[in-house]
């Protein structure tokens, strides 16, 4: 019975350290001024997909697809979108951020 419960003490040290480590690396992506590379970031380092997965011409609107714009990481109305966000004002463009944030972190405790 102790092994038992020393076990799962292990594992749920280990799942603490993989969710810090996920924290520290959202926090990191977040620093990176441009949101088409935080996605991109996202992604590989979050989500886990692979480069060639990432390059594919889907767009990268949580979920969405349709085949994004050319040179473009969306398709034409969730770019329209991120640039009608783009021009909002600083505080507004915060708190959408932390909203998107929040997003990959209620779908992993699931």
């Amino acid at each position: 019975m102790a092994k038992i419960v020393n076990l799962e003490n292990e594992i749920n040290q280990e799942i603490d350290r993989f969710i810090k480590l996920k924290q520290e690396i959202m926090e990191t992506i977040c620093q990176v001024e441009d949101v088409n590379c935080q996605l991109v970031l996202e992604k590989r380092y979050i989500n886990g997909r692979s480069w060639e997965d990432i390059s594919m011409k889907k767009c990268a609107y949580q979920g969405c697809l349709l085949e994004a714009k050319p040179g473009s990481l969306y398709c034409k109305y969730h770019a329209r979108m991120v640039e009608i966000e783009d021009k909002y004002p600083e505080w507004l463009k915060d708190r959408l951020k932390e909203k998107r944030r929040e997003i990959p972190k209620s779908k992993a405790k699931m």
